[in-house]
């Protein structure tokens, strides 16, 4: 199995927490951030994730921000991003933000895992 880099952009502790336990023991590399202005600095500096895990809801910059700041940069905006969150019509809201990937909250460590392999390789 490969291993990724992968940028946690949640502000949950709880959720953050149990999703850097599952990609670590998955065998990858985690860079946890705590709302979209967060990751933006962490991503000012290489090597890029090889991934992002983004949260809508957060305090600061929310995933909508944060994916509306990544695509206007060349550097970043072809990284790609799997929305995890547990709001209302979120395969729409995905859309929107043209993220093919999501995962509802709560979600499985399998689903996780099989998000990394599908998107981080790309």
């Amino acid at each position: 199995m490969k291993t990724a880099r992968i940028l946690l952009v949640e502000d949950d502790p709880d959720i953050a927490d149990a999703m850097v336990e599952i990609l670590r023991d998955g065998g990858h590399e985690v860079v946890p951030a705590r709302n979209g202005s967060e990751a933006l600095s962490k991503l000012e500096v290489d090597p890029l994730p090889d991934l992002i895990f983004l949260d809508l809801m957060m305090p600061k910059m929310d995933g909508a921000e944060f994916r509306q700041t990544q695509l206007q940069s060349p550097r970043l905006k072809n990284i790609p991003v799997v929305l995890c969150s547990a709001v209302h019509n979120l395969s729409a809201r995905a859309q929107s933000l043209g993220i093919a990937a999501w995962l509802l909250k709560p979600t499985t460590p399998d689903k996780v895992l099989e998000a990394v392999q599908q998107f981080a390789f790309t």
